[in-house]
């Protein structure tokens, strides 16, 4: 690391709009590293991370080759690069925040939009700049649109809060535990007497195999890995709160692995009003 302060303008530059990235110095020299603007991207207000390797990282809301923001690297001495365009599809939008780096060396970062559910997503860049989408918020229980930064508690696992969703609608605080097996509900919270369909994904080296589905310790079914996706559907669940867990046989070339908890909650059908009986006596004589 150096003795420098780095950080982001979201206003001026060779582009006036767009913001820079400014440097300051041990001596209280400000320079300007690197102007925002060509692709009509903006340094968005998220800051910069300095990585192991001594370079900045960031992101930006707007721009890209997409327009929907994109990943940036920048070099101490203003060489900029970017590492990965957002698509405002299921592979995210508009990150909102900057990003962070765990001991492994990856970067991981929210976008407030796009995603499989368009309520945003948490992505990773790993140490080859491969990119990755490692949870999709649902909108619903498990929250939405993530309201701030990412962070790493010092149980290794990675925090942060969504500002819609979760039991009240007004947003989550939860924790990432980064896992080869991924699961999701079809919807959450249902009504009960409601199909509901969950679908693990795993990763890893071509996996096979089969998924185990549980509701706390009683098995759903065991399913097989096809592409690395295996489904379940149920109707069966009662009214209440449910953890549910998908556990990964493993095969020859990976481990078994089982899920973090999803917390499905099942909800009284709305009942029907009943009809209102008509006045009178109706019998063979009326008209």
């Amino acid at each position: 690391m150096t003795s420098s302060f780095y950080g982001i303008n979201t206003f001026g530059g060779n582009y006036v709009w767009y913001g820079t990235v400014i440097k300051l110095d041990s001596s209280g020299i400000m320079s300007v590293l690197y102007s925002f603007g060509d692709d009509g991207s903006y340094g968005y207000a998220a800051g910069l991370i300095q990585g192991g390797d001594s370079n900045l990282y960031g992101t930006t809301y707007h721009g890209g080759s997409l327009g929907f923001g994109k990943v940036f690297k920048l070099d101490l001495s203003g060489n900029f690069s970017v590492l990965h365009n957002f698509d405002g599809d299921s592979g995210g939008a508009n990150p909102s925040y900057g990003l962070i780096q765990t001991d492994d060396g990856n970067f991981y970062g929210t976008t407030l939009g796009g995603g499989s559910n368009d309520a945003g997503t948490i992505f990773k860049l790993d140490t080859s700049d491969n990119f990755s989408i490692v949870y999709d918020f649902d909108g619903q229980a498990n929250g939405g649109n993530p309201g701030a930064g990412l962070f790493k508690g010092n149980d290794g696992n990675i925090y942060g809060i969504t500002s819609s969703g979760g039991q009240y609608g007004g947003g989550t605080f939860f924790r990432l535990i980064d896992s080869p097996i991924a699961l999701e509900s079809s919807a959450n919270p249902s009504l009960r007497g409601q199909r509901v369909t969950f679908t693990a994904t795993v990763t890893g080296n071509s996996p096979t195999g089969s998924v185990r589905f549980l509701k706390g310790t009683k098995s759903l079914g065991s399913v097989p890995l096809i592409g690395g996706v295996a489904r379940l559907s149920t109707s069966r669940l009662k009214i209440g709160s449910h953890s549910i867990t998908a556990v990964y046989s493993g095969d020859a070339n990976n481990a078994s692995v089982t899920s973090a908890p999803l917390v499905q909650v099942i909800r009284a059908a709305t009942k029907k009003e009943p009809r209102a009986r008509p006045r009178g006596n109706w019998g063979q004589g009326n008209r």
